[in-house]
């Protein structure tokens, strides 16, 4: 949200701010002139749940995602699960995408019209929600900091009978601290008792998480836990849809691909947020020592900043390979992202430490094999389709370039056809087979 209404927000009612937000995201026009329906009748009867017909309701938390657009993993799970809800059969619920707004339960139309691909405004403004009979609540977003504030919404879906739900996408502030800010580590283990005690159901991204949740869980809150589910679901793979392929590619990401390509230099992607954790620091260890070996190998990284990363940072951005054998590819688009999969001869992950690993997949859906770090998560991303190498000896993930290189295009696409690729729409079935349950 734009930094003047963030801070607006705090010192005007939801129901004038909502009108304001309108105007500013959608323009005048769309407040004084209505849209004409469209025609198509599927579309028109999934854009508001006026027009749905199911009589329960299941409400999904999107609160982080309506006025940002960020790329990374969370954003992407909660952006691909939301639209493959709306595309199943409206047979036993009716969604409404919602958020909290100054700590009031409001429709997102905004998130609904940018995954619907309907214009802005079409919905018109942002109302107010109601609890009633036949609710049930999914917070599919990751919003520990604003837990507390859905807890007198759940007590009311509670008494209308229904369920509540939450995805959790990793224990990382329990198990690694080091790796996270203070407040965000505060505000998850505040956040941690209140999901089991609240929950109905709590779907998990990976069995690896799952069994973190499960070990914590029975240890500091066993009666409490033991009332609850956990269910792992179906994580999709998605990248680079017609929908997207009219967006044009940066003019260094041209260069860097047509230069490589003009000289068979073999191309190695990271796809991850800028993060000690992530381990961009080993790959580019490894690279270094390739390079002083006269080596012609490039090295991608797709990403942005984020915590505790700003050494890394300037290394990556100062470095003097940049534009030449390596490139930094600072939020990329969708069709981008998929360019660069496609100019790539394998993906690289030396992850420290991951809730499921989503680049893991969407690399093996465009046919690359995935050198992976030797952590338990990703024994159970790739299978038998990883190439696995230590953390604790570049020298081995040197070794895997090096081989993977020489590989045929054959070689690479069996490997990649390994691992084990969901699609969304059986992650939306999932959840809807959990809460049904």
């Amino acid at each position: 949200m734009n930094s003047f209404f963030l801070r607006l927000s705090r010192h005007i009612p939801n129901k004038l701010l909502v009108r304001l937000l309108y105007l500013y995201t959608c323009g005048i026009q769309p407040a004084f002139f209505r849209h004409p329906r469209l025609n198509d009748k599927k579309l028109s009867k999934l854009s508001a749940f006026s027009e749905q017909t199911a009589d329960r309701r299941l409400l999904v938390d999107v609160s982080h995602q309506v006025y940002t657009q960020i790329k990374s993993g969370i954003p992407r799970v909660v952006n691909k699960v939301s639209l493959a809800l709306t595309e199943l059969p409206q047979n036993d619920f009716s969604f409404e995408f919602v958020m909290l707004l100054n700590g009031e339960l409001t429709t997102a139309r905004r998130f609904t019209e940018r995954i619907l691909h309907l214009p802005k405004g079409y919905l018109g403004v942002d109302e107010k929600i109601v609890i009633r009979e036949g609710d049930q609540m999914l917070i599919l977003d990751n919003v520990m900091d604003k837990y507390s504030d859905f807890l007198p919404y759940f007590d009311q879906v509670h008494r209308f009978r229904g369920k509540v739900a939450t995805v959790m996408n990793d224990m990382m502030p329990l198990q690694h601290p080091e790796w996270l800010p203070e407040a965000v580590v505060t505000v998850f283990l505040n956040a941690l008792p209140q999901v089991i005690l609240k929950n109905d159901v709590i779907f998990c991204v990976s069995r690896s998480t799952e069994e973190d949740l499960r070990h914590w869980g029975r240890k500091h809150m066993p009666a409490a836990f033991e009332k609850l589910r956990t269910i792992v679901f179906t994580q999709g793979a998605d990248i680079g849809t017609p929908a997207f392929q009219a967006t044009p590619l940066r003019e260094p990401l041209v260069r860097f691909i047509r230069q490589s390509q003009k000289e068979k230099a073999a191309i190695f992607t990271q796809v991850s947020i800028i993060q000690p954790r992530k381990g961009q620091d080993f790959a580019l260890d490894a690279f270094e020592t390739l390079w002083d070996q006269d080596e012609n190998f490039r090295l991608v990284y797709v990403g942005r900043k984020g915590w505790k990363a700003e050494a890394l940072y300037q290394r990556i951005r100062s470095h003097p390979e940049m534009g030449k054998r390596f490139l930094f590819v600072e939020d990329a688009s969708e069709t981008e992202l998929a360019a660069i999969f496609d100019a790539s001869t394998a993906l690289i992950s030396p992850s420290r430490g991951e809730g499921y690993g989503l680049p893991v997949v969407e690399a093996a859906l465009r046919k690359l094999p995935v050198l992976v770090s030797d952590i338990p998560i990703y024994h159970e991303v790739a299978g038998e389709g990883g190439i696995f190498f230590p953390l604790d000896d570049p020298g081995v993930l040197c070794d895997c370039v090096r081989e993977v290189a020489h590989w045929t295009p054959e070689q690479r696409r069996a490997r990649a056809a390994k691992v084990n690729v969901g699609t969304w729409e059986q992650g939306a079935r999932d959840i809807l087979a959990g809460l049904l349950a």
